[in-house]
């Protein structure tokens, strides 16, 4: 359901730090920032795969596989994660802490007929 990535590269020295976070074709690319005890997600995707890289904070994710209840898990996610939520997974997000983060999709959640890959549904 979650896929726990690893960024493709990390160098850190006395300037800072350089993080490549995916070398994948990505088609949509947002930021988000989220303020603590906040609630976002309630949703699935038909087609995209969704990535999310934590630039700071934590949040607890829970997860079901449309149509499976007893799928349902709770991941959590911190500062430098990087993670992929497959198509047909609904996902709920609990921000414990104010929260910043790169939401990455494959092939973009605007289809060419005008419609959006975004579909509500409840994490029971």
């Amino acid at each position: 359901m979650i896929d726990k990535l690893n960024v493709d590269f990390l160098h850190t020295d006395d300037r800072g730090v350089i993080c490549q976070v995916l070398s994948i074709p990505i088609k949509q690319v947002n930021y988000l920032f989220t303020k603590q005890g906040a609630k976002r997600g309630c949703h699935y995707h038909k087609i995209n795969r969704e990535i999310f890289y934590i630039i700071e904070g934590s949040l607890n994710l829970t997860a079901v596989k449309f149509e499976d209840d007893s799928s349902k898990t709770t991941y959590a996610f911190k500062t430098g994660d990087l993670f992929l939520v497959n198509p047909f997974v609904i996902h709920d997000f609990e921000f414990l802490e104010d929260t910043k983060m790169l939401v990455m999709y494959d092939k973009g959640v605007e289809m060419p007929n005008n419609t959006k890959d975004i579909y509500s549904a409840e994490v029971k």
